[in-house]
């Protein structure tokens, strides 16, 4: 008898000692646990974040021999063993997780997190139940940051006290801690339009080897956030020891995740609360007259001198008026026949060709026919009668754009001939989108090249309507490009992504080089003194402001501010959903504003859009002027006060890449 004990004996230290341990060794080699890379940040102008990601745990349980589970398919549970199992189970969880104060410190919280629990487990053995299984596997939390809470769980776990958890409970519980990456985002609903979110659900994307990966187990939906360069590079990973008891220990061996880029934006959220806060008084004000808001509206400030985007605010009307921040981003994502407000535009480029007299009389009076005037002699040009929404009689080229004449705006516009016009809607890229690189923008529409046209087209229908804002599509920020170019004098584009971080300096992303310069400083300073005047002027189209603007010069005692800009208003019979979720067929009008201030040397400008389906007289002045300017006051007082030096040095050696989606016309590829 001792023989054979002490040969099965030596049999088992055999299995244990030799054939298990060299078992053991290879699943150890196996235990590899991946460490995903995070998603890029988001900062604004300061260098504070926008958009990041917090590490956290996802926390799992598999609960093993669940007291009262069958473990046959079929068998009647023992409900009461049960019911007290699953209370237990709850209970557990929620005393370790309440541990995490800032989360459920309050009695609300706390019973909100049991309901929760409780749901999940009940799914989970219910599931366990219909499998025939007596593990019942569920979901603790997905975005556990808390080390108090993460060491309560731990303590749960069979792994850590194998024999006292075993006979406590009614259960053999097994936890794993996944890492993983929550985002997180500045609080201010006002940025989430620009900014964007992600969405839990698989990122794909193809590999070295062209085949699709799952790069995030988030997937972003809009906004900047679907930019290329924020995608997570190479995930890491850590290899894992499991002991006899099935404890894990790290081993030490780690390769870390790819680090995350970062991007440095232009916006001020201080400013973009304010322009989403004036873009919702603008929409009030809409329907306090009509009764009801308008369907879709847009407000971008931009800084003149780097052509960084500051603010640009969104507001698309959901079916209770309300806004509707889950619809398109109207500053980059709606398209626009602008109006009146490009024509300071081309009219600066017939000044700077030396084909106007700024005092010179031009006949306005009602009856003109476009092109009548530049024909040739014997050419036969198509009637088309140009109107000016209030009627005139002689104006100078100063008043023309003071009263907004369309009449003179053609008169004074089909000076420059095919070739010029065609410059004209070249220069200032219309047609084109922005190199903002924001995802899903519109191009914008413009006619075939003017000279290519017939010459019916080119005096009376295409050549005239594009010189007061008709046949051309513009989003709001393609018309605040298009001001850039005009107060800069040479063509610009603007930019929302500064730079991005390389090692431990930010380096300047790189974009195309501005044109070269087509207005003269004079030509400028002329057609500037005359957007003065349609803001403080009493004829002016603008005049609401200019009124504002010299009681708040009189309460500060000060000369400023002065603020230069042009009105417009377009129309259309078309079709759209109005802000009830009703479709209108009709008459749509769009008001808009473009301004900027100091007016010698621009700091900022701005850009407002409303669009109102079934409006009247819906005019840039009245509705969309009074927002653009609170906001170009509001950030000249800002910039004064607390903007740090932020015009970062763009001719600093080196620079980066950087785009939107694969395709897409900004700033992009992935690192």
């Amino acid at each position: 008898m001792l023989g054979c004990a002490a040969v099965a004996l030596l049999v088992r230290l055999v299995d244990l000692q030799i054939v298990r341990a060299r078992s053991a060794r290879d699943a150890i080699a196996l235990a590899e646990s991946r460490v995903p890379a995070s998603r890029g940040t988001l900062l604004d102008r300061f260098g504070e974040p926008l958009a990041w990601d917090r590490p956290v745990y996802e926390v799992r349980a598999s609960a093993e021999s669940f007291a009262g589970l069958p473990a046959k398919s079929g068998a009647v549970p023992d409900r009461k063993q049960l019911a007290q199992a699953r209370d237990r189970l709850v209970a557990d969880f929620a005393w370790a997780l309440t541990r995490d104060r800032e989360r459920f410190g309050s009695a609300m919280q706390q019973d909100s997190l049991r309901r929760t629990l409780r749901e999940r487990v009940e799914r989970a053995v219910e599931h366990a139940f219909a499998k025939g299984r007596t593990r019942v596997d569920v979901l603790v939390d997905r975005e556990l940051d808390d080390s108090a809470a993460v060491a309560a769980l731990r303590e749960l776990d069979v792994r850590r006290a194998p024999r006292e958890r075993g006979e406590q409970r009614p259960y053999r519980l097994y936890l794993t801690f996944a890492p993983r990456w929550e985002r997180e985002y500045a609080a201010a609903e006002p940025l989430a339009a620009f900014v964007g979110r992600v969405q839990p659900g698989p990122l794909r994307l193809p590999g070295d080897d062209g085949k699709l990966a799952i790069v995030d187990d988030r997937f972003p939906v809009s906004g900047l956030e679907r930019l290329m360069p924020l995608v997570p590079g190479e995930s890491g990973r850590s290899l894992l020891r499991t002991d006899a008891f099935s404890r894990t220990y790290w081993t030490g061996d780690r390769r870390e995740p790819e680090a995350p880029a970062e991007l440095r934006t232009t916006l001020d959220p201080a400013l973009q609360i304010r322009a989403d806060a004036e873009l919702g008084q603008a929409v009030e004000s809409v329907r306090a007259h009509y009764g009801h808001p308008p369907e879709w509206g847009a407000l971008v400030l931009v800084d003149a001198r780097t052509g960084g985007v500051v603010a640009a605010a969104s507001y698309v009307a959901g079916k209770d008026g309300r806004p509707d921040r889950n619809s398109a981003f109207t500053p980059a994502q709606r398209v626009f026949e602008p109006g009146s407000v490009v024509k300071p535009l081309h009219v600066a480029m017939v000044a700077e060709r030396g084909q106007l007299d700024w005092s010179e009389p031009i006949d306005v009076h009602a009856g003109y026919l476009a092109g009548s005037d530049r024909a040739s002699p014997g050419q036969r040009v198509p009637r088309r009668e140009i109107r000016d929404d209030h009627p005139n009689t002689v104006l100078t080229p100063r008043e023309v754009l003071i009263r907004s004449s369309n009449i003179g705006a053609v008169k004074l516009g089909l000076r420059l001939g095919a070739e010029g016009i065609e410059d004209y809607l070249s220069i200032y890229r219309f047609g084109q989108p922005t190199s903002i690189g924001y995802p899903g923008e519109q191009k914008g529409t413009r006619p075939a090249p003017i000279p290519s046209l017939p010459p019916s087209e080119q005096l009376a229908f295409a050549g005239p309507s594009v010189l007061f804002g008709y046949q051309i599509g513009v989003t709001p920020f393609q018309l605040a490009r298009a001001f850039l170019t005009f107060v800069s004098g040479r063509p610009r584009e603007l930019h929302v992504i500064d730079a991005a971080k390389q090692g431990d300096a930010f380096l300047p992303v790189a974009y195309a080089s501005d044109g070269p310069s087509f207005l003269n400083a004079s030509t400028r300073a002329d057609v500037c003194a005359a957007l003065v005047q349609v803001v403080e002027d009493d004829h002016g189209t603008a005049r609401l402001v200019g009124r504002w603007l010299r009681e708040l010069r009189a309460q500060r005692g000060t000369a400023g501010p002065v603020i230069a800009g042009k009105t417009g208003t377009s129309q259309y019979v078309g079709k759209t959903t109005r802000w009830d979720g009703s479709a209108f067929h009709g008459d749509i009008r769009t008001s808009t504003f473009a301004g900027f201030s100091p007016v010698d040397e621009p700091q900022f400008l701005v850009v407002c859009v409303l669009q109102k389906a079934g409006a009247g007289a819906f005019y840039g002045g009245l509705y969309a002027a009074p927002a653009a300017a609170r906001l170009l006051v509001a950030a000249l007082d800002r910039a004064a006060a607390a903007w740090r030096t932020t015009d970062h040095d763009r001719s600093v050696s080196g620079s980066v890449a950087v785009g939107p989606e694969p395709g897409g016309s900004g700033p992009s590829q992935r690192r």
